[in-house]
């Protein structure tokens, strides 16, 4: 569950950077890289609360890492690419 909340929580950061580019008349292609790295450093943070706290090992949980932080990545990448 808490994936899932990650993962949808993910796509309302594309989309609240999506809409603010929009609203700045500006084109998303020139904010992905911001948005991967704030995205990518949120996976890792919940990587990393799972890891010290839940004491899952690294190799349990990048498996999550790597949907959490794919799958809104990949999402925003196309997006700023059809831009």
């Amino acid at each position: 569950m808490n994936t899932i909340t990650m993962v949808i929580a993910g796509l309302g950061l594309l989309a609240l950077v999506y809409g603010s580019a929009r609203l700045r008349g500006q084109p998303f292609s020139a904010f992905p890289p911001a948005y991967l790295v704030v995205s990518c450093v949120a996976a890792a943070i919940k990587m990393w609360i799972g890891v010290t706290r839940a004491s899952y090992s690294v190799a349990e949980e990048l498996p999550f890492l790597v949907v959490i932080f794919g799958l809104p990545a990949a999402l925003g990448v196309a997006v700023g690419l059809r831009n």
